[in-house]
């Protein structure tokens, strides 16, 4: 009986330290990645329209210019660079 004891107890400190190890790497996954610059984002996503099954127009913002590209199965174009200025859905009043 003693010797299932002590398997049991060394069952269960195997078992505490993996959990150990493993929370420990989680919480220096999470350490680090809140270490790492975070200036780095140089390209936005801003909207997408869908003009066919494949066939899309997508706006994004790369260093700080607007553009707008017609993408397809086979091809992305660049359709326009857009004037920089504040889209907005709303028509104008003149």
């Amino acid at each position: 009986m003693l010797g299932d004891t002590q398997l049991l107890l060394q069952s269960i400190g195997s078992l505490l330290l993996v959990l150990a190890i493993l929370l420990t790497m989680v919480y220096g996954a999470r350490w680090f990645m809140q270490r790492r610059p975070q200036g780095g984002r140089r390209m936005r996503f801003v909207e997408a329209m869908a003009l066919g099954s494949r066939d899309k127009l997508l706006m994004v913002e790369v260093d700080g210019k607007t553009l707008l590209l017609g993408v397809t199965a086979h091809n992305i174009r660049l359709l326009t660079e857009l004037e920089p200025k504040k889209f907005s859905l709303e028509k104008d009043a003149s």
